[in-house]
């Protein structure tokens, strides 16, 4: 989703929201909101200054991609001349879609994860209006901007690779209960060599952080271990059943997109279409698939 970056000032939202008039004057005080600690994590304190990390240290090179929260930089490290990938999200549009705890979710999620396969955090920090998570930068573009180029399915072999990839990736992700909700081509970033790196914890949620201590025990349900969170969440085409019917999720959502995803890669585009999202969900409640004459049985 492309939207305007452009942040409002706090004057111009007062009849928009039910923020108070005394909150939307604190959005202009650097002290308000500092969700995400000016932290540099290792091993990247050899790569980066060990002194806090700031927004002066980085240079805007180019506009990555613009969503909903806020934009993604492609930025150099005035000291090492490194690049990463900066992601800036708006505090104003956290706090007026009550998003702020899931501000708090991705971090932690990129903070704790060490994978090949998942992107890297280097660093955070917070700006007057931002939230600041640095990231490593990967080269190679999105998995979707390439089907799109293709204007096709992608080659078996490497349609293989990347499933199996992602597929690690997501194992790794559930052995420590983090649900990714958001799987799908646009967030397989591809690296220099060709292998894949899961992005975008927007949307995540955690059940434990480490296999004996569960910090979000309160939104679990005892007996089916499945999030109590009903909202639907996601990109529409990838949604799984349950989350459409407000069922409550669980680990399975992210295997149903990623059967879509393998889909995709096979076929070309995903298996379930429609004019309108509420099309699409009866689709994918109605789950027929139209498998085409020119898949080779081997597949």
């Amino acid at each position: 989703v492309n939207e305007s970056n452009d942040i409002e000032h706090p004057d111009t939202i007062e009849h928009k929201s039910s923020v108070s008039e005394s909150e939307n004057e604190s959005l202009t005080d650097s002290n308000y909101l500092t969700i995400t600690p000016n932290t540099t994590f290792p091993p990247i304190e050899e790569t980066l200054s060990t002194k806090t990390p700031c927004e002066d240290d980085f240079e805007i090179i180019k506009l990555i991609s613009n969503g909903a929260y806020g934009a993604v930089h492609l930025v150099k490290h005035r000291q090492s001349h490194e690049r990463y990938a900066m992601k800036k999200i708006s505090k104003t549009h956290l706090i007026l879609r009550n998003q702020v705890e899931q501000a708090f979710v991705e971090r932690d999620i990129m903070t704790f994860t060490d994978n090949p396969f998942v992107v890297a955090l280097i660093c955070t920090f917070e700006t007057k209006r931002h939230l600041c998570l640095v990231m490593e930068y990967v080269e190679g573009g999105d998995v979707a901007t390439l089907l799109k180029n293709i204007g096709g399915p992608l080659n078996i072999d490497i349609a293989r690779m990347y499933f199996a990839e992602t597929t690690l990736a997501v194992e790794y992700l559930h052995s420590y209960g983090i649900i990714h909700r958001d799987l799908k081509p646009d967030n397989l970033l591809i690296t220099a060599v060709g292998h894949i790196k899961l992005t975008d914890f927007g949307l995540s949620k955690i059940g434990l952080m480490s296999l004996t201590t569960n910090f979000y025990e309160k939104h679990i349900d005892k007996e089916t271990k499945a999030f109590n969170d009903k909202q639907i969440c996601g990109t529409p085409s990838y949604i799984a059943p349950e989350v459409i019917l407000r069922q409550g999720y669980g680990k399975p959502v992210d295997w149903w997109s990623m059967g879509i995803i393998l889909y995709e890669f096979l076929v070309g585009i995903p298996p379930f279409t429609g004019n309108t999202p509420d099309e699409l969900f009866v689709n994918v409640i109605n789950g027929q698939i139209y498998w085409p004459d020119m898949l080779d049985e081997s597949t």
